[in-house]
């Protein structure tokens, strides 16, 4: 699938130019300004590296040590799955243990994720690591969900990617010719059709649908992801979750709310950059659900020494937590509440 016009992106811009019916003389300023800025690109580059730098200073001298510690919790849960993967993959292979096969690929995507967050965090993208913080919430769950319900939906869970490659190959055929893409081959169309059909006929109609893996335990045809927190108990997080949407969608609250702004500030500024506010939550919310996860994981075949390292950033999770919250009174404190932003 790959594209089959090297020059798809200018032509798009081209034509989406022309629909304003721009002058002559205009689109020639157009292309002087263009030269200009290609021209000054070392320049303006240098000068805005310098200005990220600087604020990333700024964001540290608030939120080091929570940050730190956050790192270390990050390394420690990196090494634990490793650690766990290497001691039991063999074994849950042959044991078609689809439990385990499931949570190291999620704990592995969760550690991921908190990396990603981790980033955003040190450049002050507050928001932006809240809504990574939504999908390591839904990594979470998911994992309690399998662990809690066992190898049965492990499978299924796994499988279900044969779903998801059937409606992004219907997607793909349905966009190809606008995207100017190459054709779909009919051999690749006809594959996905029949995995798709034969995972229906083994797991029931209701599987093709959304979170269709989960309907079974579930009791619903068209389950959603909130029905899989109530079924964990984690659904009294729903207020954290749609807070972090705010940051995903593009709903009106969106662009009024952001939790790198104050409230006094939200109606005042627009907030197109950094700022040095707000990484309480994300940050916390992080340390939580992936030791969270780590836990998940090591108590689905538990040894004495996973337990005890376990346990060690369970310790450790609470010294984020208290650290993301002095930091956060700090900067209330030294601000007033008003977030330094760029």
């Amino acid at each position: 699938m790959k594209t089959d016009d090297s020059d798809t992106n200018n032509k798009k811009n081209q034509d989406y130019l022309d629909l304003f019916n721009i002058p002559s003389e205009v689109k020639e300023a157009i292309n002087q300004f263009h030269e200009e800025i290609i021209n000054n690109a070392s320049e303006t580059l240098r000068e805005n590296d310098e200005e990220i730098e600087n604020f990333k200073k700024r964001v540290n001298s608030f939120w080091k040590k929570p940050l730190n510690l956050l790192d270390l919790l990050l390394i420690y849960s990196r090494q634990m799955g490793s650690k766990f993967n290497k001691e039991i993959r063999a074994t849950a292979e042959k044991e078609n243990d689809y439990v385990f096969l499931a949570l190291i690929r999620l704990h592995a995507k969760a550690c991921l994720v908190s990396q990603e967050i981790a980033i955003l965090m040190k450049h002050g993208y507050a928001s932006g690591a809240h809504a990574r913080w939504r999908s390591l919430h839904e990594i979470a769950v998911t994992a309690l969900f399998i662990k809690e319900h066992g190898n049965e939906i492990a499978e299924r869970y796994l499988n279900y990617r044969g779903i998801e490659a059937y409606y992004a190959t219907k997607q793909y055929k349905e966009y190809a010719s606008r995207l100017r893409y190459e054709p779909l081959q009919e051999e690749e169309e006809r594959d996905a059709i029949n995995l798709k059909n034969s995972l229906i006929e083994k797991y029931g109609e209701s599987f093709e649908n959304l979170y269709g893996w989960a309907s079974k335990e579930l009791n619903k045809s068209r389950p959603r992801f909130a029905d899989i927190e109530k079924a964990v108990g984690t659904e009294y997080m729903r207020p954290y979750y749609k807070m972090a949407s705010n940051a995903v969608h593009a709903e009106s609250n969106g662009t009024f709310f952001n939790i790198g702004l104050s409230k006094s500030a939200e109606e005042k500024i627009l907030l197109a950059g950094p700022s040095d506010s707000g990484l309480a939550d994300p940050g916390s919310g992080t340390a939580v659900a992936l030791n969270l996860i780590n836990a998940i994981l090591i108590t689905s075949r538990p040894t004495a020494e996973n337990l005890i390292i376990l346990q060690a950033t369970s310790m450790l999770v609470n010294e984020i937590n208290e650290a993301f919250l002095e930091a956060h009174k700090f900067i209330e404190e030294q601000t007033e509440g008003k977030a330094l932003s760029i």
